[in-house]
């Protein structure tokens, strides 16, 4: 997908990238508190040992990354909640880096974001049905 102005988005590989297109969500002198949550599948294999990062994309620059969970069982929904400037243009989702490397995929049912001013949410990552809930290379709804 990509926003009006926002330039294209890199392809997946590793991790997902979203762009958030149509928020009607604005901000106050405050900024704007954002929940991100991130429900794992109930899938086998879906949960993840390596735990992931996230970061916001406000304006024209990514914010640093944030370690969203350290790990998450199979069905577990991960909450995060930040105060950012302005609503996000991009949400980035990784696999955490480790040493030596870990191979550890985490499957996502979905992701979406929460506006906490107004309680509007949006879907980054629709929810993912029968078939496409599997793992696969190229599949939005796993990260490595």
């Amino acid at each position: 997908m990509v926003c009006p102005g926002s330039g294209p988005i890199p392809p997946h590989w590793l991790f997902l990238v979203a762009a958030i297109c149509g928020s009607s969500a604005s901000a106050s002198s405050d900024g704007v508190a954002v929940t991100l949550r991130a429900v794992t599948l109930r899938t086998e294999g879906s949960e993840t040992r390596a735990g992931a990062t996230f970061a916001f994309r406000v304006g024209s620059a990514w914010l640093p990354e944030e370690e969203l969970c350290a790990e998450a069982l199979a069905g577990q929904t991960i909450a995060v909640t930040r105060q950012l400037q302005a609503w996000p243009s991009h949400v980035r989702l990784r696999a955490k880096r480790h040493m030596p490397p870990m191979l550890d995929a985490w499957g996502l049912q979905e992701v979406s974001l929460l506006h906490k001013g107004t309680g509007n949410s949006i879907v980054v990552l629709e929810a993912c049905t029968a078939d496409h809930c599997s793992f696969s290379a190229g599949s939005p709804h796993w990260i490595y």
